[in-house]
């Protein structure tokens, strides 16, 4: 669903998708942010660091790319 939303809004480098998953398969979406939290600890800095890159690696892809 997330990434349907991505490509349906032209989400570019980054988007990040809140939801809801309640029993019986009902989705709802919270909100969508396209700026990523830029703090230590964030859920973004996480990811970075889980994939094994750093949020300044990626922050300057995404500003290389918005060019």
């Amino acid at each position: 669903l997330a990434k349907e939303l991505h490509k349906h809004i032209n989400g570019g480098a980054y988007l990040k998708s809140n939801f809801v998953l309640k029993p019986r398969g009902v989705t709802y979406l919270l909100g969508i942010e396209s700026v990523p939290d830029l703090r230590e600890g964030s859920h973004f800095d996480l990811a970075c660091e889980y994939v094994g890159t750093t949020m300044h690696h990626v922050v300057e892809h995404i500003l290389d790319r918005a060019i």
